[in-house]
């Protein structure tokens, strides 16, 4: 059963941007499932019974040799990258990424297409960008070990990258203004030592996620940082993003905590829901306006109803790869047939 809920949006605070450290730990107890819906903070919202959605039909997967990540491009190609070989799946090309000197703390792979055909990716915590679809991937200087999607292309022009070369220096926030991204950048702030996910904008604003703290927003160019309030005092799993927005989620017995945005900057949406399995979720990604996929270690669990109800779509066999379901990224395989591509392969709404 879901009820509907007033709507809060961001607590803005203004903090000095160096370091931020928001220190409430308590997480209350999460009620039945309910959504924040869309409202004035002034008006009152009744509670409205919503019955769960009919379960959606089954997924297929279709198995492909193991890769360090996959992701579908917004053309629906499936592109994938083994050690430094970057190959489009869909055309059978490979190229070999440019090297740079390895990263002191290694393991992160992750990539992320635009729909303007810019790109990013993450290949063992070394960030490479791709201006247009037209361009290769050029090599930076910088690594990470944040999550999240702690990159993006900057509306004034150039890109944004939260580095982490190491645990003894703080997350830090940098800038280039240099198309290509292989020289020219600098560090603008930094960020809590304990931040393990973020997710930036064009605008050079961000939400992260730090040990045992709060969802924090910082917005650089109006100089205010704050706690998210949907989020009230809840440790969060990860962040995500996909071309309907963020989502910050967390698993806890049979519910499923979903906080979601179409922006940095909010307004922020809360959805507190039931899903199938106690399996955690490894990723959140909202689909669109109603739908939001969930992957675990061995399922797919789509919710028709903006959150309300999670049900399995795929469940891998026992004797699948335990790494298959890694690394998921959200995209129209050919262009139309709603999908996940993940380190061992395309799961896909329709069957080939």
């Amino acid at each position: 059963m879901a009820r509907a809920r007033r709507t809060s949006a961001a607590l803005v605070v203004p903090l000095a941007l160096a370091h931020l450290a928001c220190r409430g730990r308590h997480r209350p107890e999460l009620p039945d499932a309910a959504v924040t819906a869309s409202a004035s903070p002034d008006a009152g919202a009744p509670s409205v019974p919503t019955p769960p959605s009919p379960p959606p039909a089954a997924w297929c997967f279709t198995a492909r040799a193991l890769a360090d990540v996959r992701a579908l491009d917004a053309r629906g190609d499936v592109w994938s990258v083994r050690g430094a070989q970057l190959t489009d799946e869909t055309h059978q090309t490979t190229v070999t990424l440019a090297s740079e000197i390895p990263c002191f703390e290694r393991g992160l792979w992750a990539m992320e297409f635009q729909r303007d055909g810019s790109a990013f990716l993450l290949a063992d915590s070394r960030f490479y960008v791709r201006p247009d679809a037209r361009a290769a991937f050029s090599v930076t200087p910088l690594c990470t070990d944040v999550k999240g999607a702690p990159w993006s292309r900057r509306s004034a022009g150039g890109w944004s990258f939260v580095s982490h070369r190491n645990a003894a220096i703080e997350p830090t926030l940098m800038l280039t203004r240099v198309p290509a991204a292989d020289v020219g950048w600098f560090a603008v702030t930094g960020l809590d030592p304990s931040t393990h996910s973020a997710v930036l904008d064009g605008n050079d604003a961000f939400l992260a996620l730090s040990q045992g703290e709060h969802l924090m927003f910082v917005d650089r160019a109006n100089v205010v940082a704050g706690a998210v309030l949907d989020a009230r005092n809840d440790t969060f799993d990860g962040l995500t993003r996909s071309a309907a927005g963020i989502v910050a989620w967390h698993d806890e017995g049979t519910r499923r905590v979903v906080v979601f945005s179409e922006a940095a900057a909010g307004p922020f949406t809360r959805v507190e829901g039931a899903r199938p399995s106690q399996s955690p979720a490894r990723a959140v990604l909202r689909i669109d306006l109603a739908r939001f996929v969930a992957v675990t270690d061995r399922e797919v669990q789509l919710s028709n109803d903006r959150g309300a109800h999670f049900h399995t779509v795929l469940t891998l066999p026992p004797d699948a790869d335990a790494h298959a379901l890694e690394r998921p990224s959200l995209g129209w395989l050919g262009g139309s047939t709603l999908s996940l591509a993940v380190r061992g392969g395309v799961a896909s709404e329709r069957c080939p």
